[in-house]
């Protein structure tokens, strides 16, 4: 051990002894061998030992410390000062001065202190303040550990509990641990539950205010614990869906993924997992079920409507001839009854197209600014007076391609819609807007697709749509209205025509509130608007030419023959597409159109239209059908037809059509 020399009259009438590690004189003036042999000790020691002034100066230290800061001799470490060599935080410089006016009271803390590279290490400091010979405080006496490795290991403890915990409190749901006890307390749950449940981590650890068990559906809890004790039982991880009741009141679905933290001798201790929110997944999943389903419904609405059309078209004919031959003034009021019906019929079939694959109207650019009027204009004249009515149209609206017929057909019902659902008064509200979808927003609506839309909303302010019957209300026939006041074809029809025209839908509905349904139409692409003919004149005739009807409908093919042949044309029938090549293998020579149906049985119509067009490449063909979209011009024209009847059609739609065909257009060749 070595004491600092060169010392003052000040400093050593602050040292008690000459021996510096000498606690107090002396009383008996005992000195002796024993004294050497501590200072042996001291010097030795495995730890840091030291004794300073007040003002930072070091009276002794033992070889240990010198080590433990880096000097090779205590003596270079005796000539350097606590405050000022020593210690590393500027911040903890005054500690020293508290030290030594401690007064006798036993000190323990820990300081970072600085070797002599510069470099920090962590001390544990024990001590206690010695005072000098007047009383006064003098100096601190002291030992250090040197505890560096444990504070950085706990600093890289904490430093990683530190990156865990953000790293759980970023993840899009729910981390947990629960305990096993009768309520499965959560003893943990990470930050996400704030955005999933609406309740924070407070609130749900340790059940301080609601339990997350009580979040969970009661019609669900059965199903999560039965799969919870199986993969418990299999020692496996369990992996459940299910649903619960956020704060705000929203149904939301959850996959959570867990297992058991068992101990040595297997008892479950507790369960630890993660929860996500799947709504989104599960909601689309739900729109594309809907639409398969509608599809479905569309194939098989599709084929009734063909049928339905077979039946039509001879009536509908039949009548223009009738009107030429009855006289009878009573006849022809019972013959514009038969039309009437005929043409309402032919609506209801339409109707049926358009929610199952949907019917092409005329498209043509639509400002919607003019429709959206309109029907206000009809449910301010024809809706109660209970009703307050309001609009919000800007005056910049963009156009869209469509139908102003479907149009003013999908504003119409769901206007009619939200009437229903305010019998006791309310507000129906009516507004347009311009949007741009983007990506994102697309990605979550199966229907849509990014870019330009015109917005079209219906909102009242009556009773909302039930949660269980939400996903229901599009399916065709499903109606929550009395008998005799809905078909239940309403929002059916209104789903296709939107659909039909590129767009989608969207519904927000809260009971008791009222509801809003959405319309996005996209804008209007000028370059794909069709053009519709002009409109003809008187009916034209034929001049003796010989026309080949094929259809499987006697009926349709008798009314056929018989309206043209009355109107100038010679007719041979076929009852299907074998019977059609084989006659017109004989005949061809004198026939100079077919007009065939293209779903018959056996040979169909499409593959009769190809064989034709191989045996005669100059064919002039017309196809029709009662099916809707696929049935389109479009699709007859791949098939080598030059034109194409929608069925029901009448007389004075065919025999223009035929006009065209051979009087006014080149053969396709």
């Amino acid at each position: 051990m070595r004491e600092q020399t060169g010392k003052t009259p000040q400093d050593s009438s602050t040292v008690p002894s000459t021996d510096v590690w000498a606690p107090v004189p002396d009383p008996s003036g005992a000195s002796g061998s024993g004294q050497d042999g501590f200072a042996d000790v001291v010097e030795w020691a495995p730890i840091g030992i030291f004794r300073v002034r007040r003002d930072g100066s070091f009276v002794a230290v033992n070889k240990r410390l010198a080590e433990m800061l880096g000097y090779a001799t205590t003596e270079d470490l005796l000539a350097r000062n606590l405050e000022h060599d020593v210690y590393f935080d500027p911040a903890q410089r005054q500690t020293l001065l508290l030290l030594v006016e401690s007064k006798g009271t036993d000190i323990r803390l820990e300081a970072r202190w600085r070797t002599r590279t510069g470099a920090p290490i962590w001390v544990e400091l024990t001590g206690h303040a010695l005072p000098g010979i007047d009383g006064a405080p003098g100096y601190f006496e002291g030992l250090a550990v040197d505890v560096t490795d444990r504070k950085l290991t706990e600093m890289a403890l904490r430093e990683s509990e530190r990156k865990m915990s953000t790293l759980i409190s970023n993840l899009p749901g729910i981390a947990y641990r629960c305990r096993n006890d009768r309520q499965w307390t959560m003893e943990f749950i990470s930050d996400g539950c704030r955005d999933l449940t609406g309740y924070t981590t407070y609130d749900l650890s340790f059940n301080r205010v609601v339990s997350y068990n009580d979040l969970i559906l009661p019609e669900d809890r059965e199903t999560v614990w039965t799969a919870v004790q199986e993969s418990i039982e299999a020692d496996r991880p369990y992996l459940i869906m299910y649903r619960l009741r956020a704060a705000d009141g929203k149904l939301k679905w959850v996959w959570e993924k867990g297992e058991a933290v068992k101990t040595a001798d297997g008892t479950v201790e507790a369960l630890e997992g993660f929860i996500t929110d799947i709504t989104e997944k599960k909601d689309l999943e739900a729109q594309f079920l809907r639409s398969q389903r509608m599809e479905s419904i569309g194939t098989l609405a599709s084929g009734i409507a063909h049928d339905l059309n077979n039946v039509l078209a001879p009536i509908t004919m039949s009548i223009a001839m009738l009107r030429g031959k009855i006289t009878d003034p009573s006849g022809l009021k019972w013959l514009q009854t038969i039309d009437a019906s005929a043409v309402r019929a032919a609506g209801i079939v339409r109707q049926v197209l358009s929610f199952g694959r949907g019917v092409e109207g005329e498209r043509v650019p639509v400002q919607p600014r003019h429709i959206v009027n309109e029907i206000v204009k009809i449910a301010r004249e024809t809706f109660p007076r209970s009703l307050t009515i309001s609009t919000a149209i800007p005056k910049d609206l963009w156009a869209i391609n469509a139908d102003p017929t479907q149009l003013h057909q999908v504003l119409l019902n769901l206007s009619v819609n939200a009437r229903d659902a305010m019998e006791d008064g309310g507000t129906l509200t009516v507004t347009a807007e311009n949007v741009t979808l983007d990506e994102h927003y697309a990605r979550l609506h199966i229907d849509a697709r990014p870019g330009r839309y015109v917005a079209l909303a219906v909102a009242d302010t009556g009773t909302g749509i039930p949660r269980g019957i939400l996903e229901k209300i599009f399916d065709p026939f499903f109606t929550t209205k009395p008998p005799g006041r809905g078909t239940g074809l309403g929002l059916s029809t209104v789903q296709a025509i939107v659909r039909g025209h590129g767009g989608f839908m969207n519904v927000y509905t809260e009971e008791g509130r009222g509801s809003s349904f959405r319309v996005y139409l996209p804008v209007c692409d000028l370059e794909g608007i069709a053009h519709s003919r002009a409109p003809q004149g008187a009916l034209p005739a034929g001049r003796g030419e010989s026309v080949m009807v094929v259809d499987d409908e006697p009926s349709i093919r008798e009314i056929t023959r018989g309206m043209l042949e009355s109107n100038g044309y010679r007719v041979l029938t076929a009852s299907d597409g074998a019977e059609a090549l084989a006659l017109y293998r004989i005949r061809k020579r004198e026939i100079a159109a077919v007009i065939i149906d293209l779903m018959m049985p056996g040979m169909d119509g499409s593959t009769a239209i190809r064989a034709l067009r191989k045996m005669d490449p100059g064919v002039c063909i017309i196809a029709s059908s009662g099916f809707g979209a696929e049935a389109t011009a479009t699709a007859a024209a791949a098939l080598g037809a030059a034109l194409f009847l929608q069925k029901p059609y009448s007389s004075g739609t065919l025999l223009r059509t035929l006009d065209e065909l051979l009087h006014k257009s080149t053969s396709v060749n």
